[in-house]
């Protein structure tokens, strides 16, 4: 047997030749994209000789903004091969495109429109006669809730912050999360995700971690731990407790410093967490009933309908074919309620995690986040007449069980964390937007590109610390709230730089300098 070696012009006769032959009856089949001009005349040209052939115009997706949203737009390609018999049911070509991921999938119906067919008289399963053709329509026209401009700031202020922690130490810190959202509607504003390369200083576009990644948030949480709090009655609102350290069965665990006699609103401002312990410890009737028993129980699944209501360890609703539900453990002793309160137990999405601080910010409702805005009708654009088939109504999903009068107070001790004389996001009040914040930092293992966790000389796990931030402006009548996440980040002014940098683009606040000790 020889082999027979073919220039590239035979080897592709041949597979145009393949290509027509493995077609099926009736549906068209994909012989050769991206014909030339000269192609497609001699085609035209002898198009009574070629039954069965024909020239068809070939779209593909572009995006304007390449690096930004990339990867929340989806993939859009041939349809995949276990999805064949679903979309051939649909009335899809097997040589259509379609949306296989995130928005591309979710609104595949409205993108795609109608598609024009030819009709075929048959005799036997064989066609008769020439075709009547039915003209198609082009898809809907979607308009985002995402500022473009807005997002691709945030991407920098994002890649900036991630080269600014490197520089102060952070070493293993390689990527940065970022959501705003408008608190009263809903209306994702921006979402970005950045990862670094440090071989080559570049950055990928990582966004859908937003949705999909769990991370331990820290102290960000605490405005549902004392809004929790205060509407069970284990505090009173200013009640004071003194922050010291606590140990429990061996088991030392304090704030950063000893804060000493503090309200419920310093403790907030001041990021506590011996305030947050004594919540848990209240809440679990300790030390009445020991470490552990059927009131942690109790009090572990009270928590977790609480921090359920403010949409975290839940599905945020995101109008994307699937997200991350987040992971919460079953805490089985006191001192893991004590992790739980101040964010060192459970993890979330930060797009969990910005709907959340929304709940705060709008009041008390829990409103669903989405990227569609509008829906316009087919070419509306191109006709000149922007005509709305759809507009997406604000969803809100459920209003928490947390009385007003609570749910302002906890939103004053947010806002002390930018305007109060001890406040841990103060220089986010140098914009001079009214707003408010919470800054956290969860102690994590550190873990490799590979998914194992890194370990030191001694063959300790290396740890490190998660930095986030929250928040929402202007203060009475906010416009924008945010989540933020920096893995891996050891100093915890960078995301308040985030923070002050977020609110001076949204409301193009000019000359307004970052300072690292401001007056």
């Amino acid at each position: 047997k020889k082999d027979i070696d073919y220039d590239d012009k035979t080897m592709e006769v041949i597979a145009i030749k393949h290509n027509m032959e493995v077609g099926y009856a009736l549906d068209p089949q994909l012989v050769k994209l991206g014909a030339s001009a000269k192609e497609m005349a001699i085609i035209d040209e002898n198009l009574e000789d070629l039954k069965g052939v024909s020239v068809e115009p070939f779209y593909e997706r572009s995006y304007p903004y390449e690096g930004t949203l990339r990867n929340i737009f989806g993939k859009y390609s041939k349809i995949p091969a276990e999805q064949q018999a679903e979309f051939k049911a649909k009335g899809y070509s097997l040589n259509d495109r379609v949306g296989t991921s995130f928005l591309e999938q979710q609104y595949e119906d409205l993108l795609r429109g109608k598609p024009a067919y030819d009709v075929y008289e048959t005799f036997n399963g064989e066609p008769v006669g020439d075709p009547k053709r039915e003209e198609g329509e082009s898809g809907k026209d979607l308009v985002l809730t995402v500022d473009a401009e807005y997002n691709k700031k945030v991407d920098q202020i994002m890649q900036q912050a991630i080269k600014m922690g490197r520089g102060m130490g952070s070493r293993y810190l390689k990527e940065g999360y970022a959501v705003v959202m408008n608190p009263q509607t809903g209306e994702i504003l921006a979402m970005s995700g950045q990862k670094l390369d440090p071989s080559t200083g570049k950055f990928t576009d990582v966004a859908i971690n937003n949705v999909l990644t769990s991370l331990q948030i820290g102290s960000t949480i605490k405005g549902a731990t004392v809004a929790m709090g205060l509407q069970e009655g284990v505090i009173r609102q200013n009640e004071v407790i003194n922050d010291a350290p606590i140990t429990i069965g061996g088991t030392k665990k304090a704030s950063y410093v000893n804060m000493g006699p503090i309200t419920d609103l310093t403790a907030l401002e001041r990021s506590s967490n011996v305030y947050m312990f004594n919540i848990a410890m209240r809440m679990a009737k300790y030390p009445s009933n020991g470490i552990a028993g059927a009131s942690v129980d109790a009090a572990a699944a009270i928590m977790q309908n609480y921090y359920s209501q403010f949409g975290l360890g839940v599905t945020t609703g995101v109008d994307l074919p699937y997200e991350a539900k987040g992971v919460q453990g079953t805490p089985d002793r006191v001192t893991l309620l004590m992790d739980r309160v101040i964010g060192q137990y459970d993890a979330f999405t930060p797009l969990q995690v910005a709907q959340y601080i929304s709940t705060l910010a709008n009041g008390g409702y829990r409103v669903q986040p989405h990227f569609l805005k509008e829906v316009l009708a087919s070419n509306s654009i191109e006709k000149g007449t922007k005509k709305v088939d759809y507009s997406f109504k604000t969803n809100y999903l459920n209003r928490i069980e947390v009385s007003q009068d609570n749910i302002d107070h906890v939103r004053e001790g947010l806002h002390r964390v930018v305007k109060g004389e001890r406040g841990t996001a103060k220089v986010i009040a140098q914009t001079g937007i009214d707003a408010a914040a919470k800054t956290g930092t969860a102690q994590v293992s550190v873990y490799g590109d590979d998914g194992i966790a890194l370990r030191d000389g001694s063959g300790q796990p290396v740890r490190s610390l998660n930095s986030n931030l929250v928040g929402w402006a202007p203060y009475d009548n906010p416009e924008m709230a945010w989540a933020v996440f920096l893995p891996y980040m050891e100093q915890e002014t960078v995301n308040s730089k985030i923070g002050h940098d977020l609110v001076k683009a949204y409301f193009n606040v000019k000359d307004v300098p970052w300072q690292t000790k401001p007056n």
